[in-house]
C-alpha cells in the first residue's frame, strides 16, 4: 500500500510543478506574493479555504484514532471527501 501512496504523491507533485511552471511561462512572475481579494465575498472565501486546509488534518487524525473500526477509515474518509467535492462543484 505504501508504494501506491508514494506513486500518488509523485504524480501529484509532477502535476503541481507542471501547472506552476506553465503558469509562470504564460503569466510571468507576479509583482507580489499574495494577491488581495477584490471583493468582500472573495476575502471570506479566502479565509474559509485557509481555515479548511489548515484545520482539516488536525481534525481528521484524532477522529481516525478514536474510531473503533479502523478498517472503515478509507471508506468513511472517501465518502466524506466525495460529499465535500460534490458540494464544491455544485456551488
Amino acid at each position: 500500500m505504501a508504494k501506491y501512496a508514494n506513486l500518488a504523491m509523485v504524480i501529484v507533485l509532477i502535476s503541481v510543478y507542471g501547472l506552476a511552471f506553465r503558469a509562470l511561462k504564460e503569466v510571468g512572475i507576479a509583482t507580489s506574493f499574495v494577491e488581495t481579494p477584490h471583493t468582500p465575498q472573495a476575502f471570506f472565501l479566502f479565509c474559509g479555504n485557509c481555515f479548511y486546509s489548515f484545520e482539516g488534518v488536525a481534525t481528521i487524525v484524532p477522529l481516525i484514532a478514536a474510531m473503533e473500526d479502523q478498517a472503515a477509515v478509507p471508506r468513511v474518509l472517501g465518502t466524506a471527501l466525495a460529499v465535500i467535492l460534490a458540494l464544491q462543484v455544485a456551488r
